[in-house]
């Protein structure tokens, strides 16, 4: 228990000092992430004389915020198994006492905290700018995207699992982390295919709060949360599988 401690604490230092030591990237991903929405919602405003209907306007805000959250889990972990190929230092990930999947999960769950403060920021700088106009159920939306990112970190592990086996994959990294988008903006609710989507639950119950309309179920908190671990365990089974195939041709240590 003393080393799992001692390795957590390791991984969040070095979180913090990587945030530190980038600070103008984590500043300007925030300033593009504002922006980039404040734009959308004045572009639906302009294109419609200033009469874009306040539902449209509530979808498409809320759709990409929880999309934020699945994007950067996504980086969190296939990117962050990319970087560290490229890098030539994943092999040193083997030598913690965690295990390689825990410290990537360790890696997402950091992003979560550092995401929350970023979209609380982008929430209020865009109201301030362009009148998002959410109802009162921010915190109860924020409750259902963390409900469902472990099946985000489910695809990210099963990306993870594709980086150890085809090596130059940014291009594919690159299409999946804004492919996301239909899964934060699918339908979910009711209750139907799209449901088991991973992420698509979640984020269609966060739009349902954010939007104050209501018509989620008592147990879709449960239903949500099962099927993100039900994609947690799909990612895990093919990192597994990714990982073992790797340990055959020798491709650790390989570029």
């Amino acid at each position: 228990m003393k080393h799992t401690l001692r390795a957590l604490r390791a991984e969040a230092g070095r979180y913090c000092l990587e945030m530190r030591r980038y600070l103008m990237d984590s500043v300007a991903s925030a300033f593009i992430i504002i922006l980039v929405l404040v734009m959308m919602l004045k572009g639906m405003d302009w294109a419609a004389s200033g009469m874009a209907a306040s539902t449209a306007r509530l979808t498409i805000a809320s759709s990409y915020l929880a999309w934020v959250f699945a994007f950067r889990s996504i980086q969190a972990i296939a990117l962050g198994v990319y970087d560290e190929v490229q890098k030539g230092t994943f092999e040193q990930l083997y030598l913690s006492p965690l295990g390689v999947v825990p410290i990537l999960l360790t890696r997402a769950v950091l992003e979560f905290v550092f995401t929350l403060g970023l979209v609380t920021l982008v929430y209020l700088a865009a109201d301030a700018l362009a009148g998002l106009g959410f109802g009162s159920g921010f915190g109860q939306a924020l409750g259902y995207i963390l409900a469902a990112l472990p099946g985000v970190w489910g695809l990210g592990l099963a990306l993870a699992g594709v980086v150890l086996i085809a090596k130059k994959s940014g291009s594919l990294l690159a299409i999946v982390s804004y492919a996301i988008i239909g899964l934060a903006a699918v339908p979910g609710l009711p209750l139907g295919l799209m449901s088991f989507l991973p992420y698509s639950a979640g984020a269609s119950a966060a739009r349902a709060a954010l939007a104050g309309s209501g018509g989620t179920p008592s147990w879709w908190p449960a239903f949500t949360l099962a099927a993100a671990f039900g994609w947690l365990a799909f990612g895990f089974l093919v990192w597994k599988s990714a990982e073992a195939r790797a340990r055959r041709l020798s491709l650790f240590g390989q570029y």
